[in-house]
């Protein structure tokens, strides 16, 4: 069985360059980086939380959005657009 192309990908490029690059990835990545930090310099729960929610939000709608049709994406887009003011809040 094939896997199906990276979302954040161009349609029949899938070499793992192009898709460690796509933002799904590269806020998976980012969220791994922020937890390795956690380790190393801890930081008070009121600041890492908010954070470690925003970026599993955050990953979970890039991973799986609701749907293809362009009222499901606008939603996503919404609901990321959201996740993001809060962690600029």
């Amino acid at each position: 069985m094939q896997t199906p192309p990276d979302a954040g990908a161009a349609p029949g490029d899938s070499s793992p360059l192009r898709r460690a690059l796509s933002p799904r990835w590269l806020i998976a990545l980012a969220w791994l980086a922020f937890q390795l930090w956690l380790l190393h310099d801890p930081m008070p729960l009121q600041v890492a939380r908010p954070l470690h929610i925003c970026f599993a939000i955050a990953t979970a709608l890039l991973w799986r959005p609701l749907g293809p049709s362009f009222a499901h994406r606008t939603v996503d887009a919404l609901l990321l657009a959201a996740t993001a003011s809060v962690l600029a809040y």
